[in-house]
């Protein structure tokens, strides 16, 4: 069987950044998504990066584009810092309008450009949708030493209007799949069937930990079994 090799670009989430539950900080994990499918023996080109937007995805991608040329399918993942705020300043400033990192028609129209690149080079792409936040589980690791009361004023009162903006980014996703006639890797609804998926994700409800990981480990290989993909060596 000849060997295939995958290229990835996107985020912590494919980069296996986890939070250590010890020491309250970020770590690469010893079990992620990519060593589970190196074990596989599928060659993997892993250019994601912990807290990259979709602009610097762009840019990742056109100083790598030649290695990137020479896989055989790429993954992109994108979307969970795009739609992240900067929640000091909402503390300081609830009245006011806070824009999100990359707003939702840049994101959009930065996505179609990257795939759009990506298909210039003949590749295949795939595009992954966003495992689910736990919206309470964020707010207390990324509010929990602000003025809650400020921040949850700006959120309408709830804290589910977090989960529903970052629900509004992965449907664009969803969108461009359909635009641009791609798959999608659908993570989410992996971690959505089972009965509580916040126990897959780390304690500030958006990373996936360890047995998280190892979801996006199994969709990713299902997928590519689904599509006849060869990248077993």
């Amino acid at each position: 069987m000849t060997s295939k090799h995958l290229c990835i670009l996107g985020d912590s989430l494919c980069k296996g950044i986890i939070l250590d539950p010890e020491k309250k900080r970020y770590t690469h994990g010893k079990v992620s998504m990519t060593t589970l499918l190196e074990e596989e023996k599928i060659h993997v080109a892993n250019y994601a990066q912990f807290g990259s937007t979709i602009s610097k995805g762009l840019r990742v991608f056109q100083r790598n584009s030649q290695a990137i040329a020479c896989a055989d399918y790429t993954i992109v993942e994108f979307g969970g810092n795009d739609s992240d705020h900067n929640w000091e300043e909402i503390s300081a400033h609830p009245e006011l309008e806070h824009l999100p990192k990359t707003p939702l028609t840049e994101f959009k129209n930065q996505y179609r450009k990257l795939i759009c690149q990506l298909k210039s080079l003949g590749q295949k792409v795939a595009l992954m949708n966003l495992p689910p936040i736990d919206p309470q589980k964020f707010f207390d690791w990324f509010c929990g030493h602000l003025n809650q009361n400020n921040v949850l004023t700006w959120l309408g009162g709830s804290v589910e209007y977090i989960y529903r903006w970052h629900e509004l980014y992965n449907q664009q996703i969803m969108n461009l799949a359909l635009e641009q006639q791609l798959p999608v890797i659908d993570v989410r609804s992996s971690f959505l069937s089972v009965r509580n998926y916040t126990d897959f994700l780390c304690e500030d409800g958006i990373h996936p930990n360890t047995e998280g990981q190892k979801m996006l480990f199994y969709a990713v290989k299902n997928f590519l079994t689904q599509i006849g993909e060869p990248v077993c060596a």
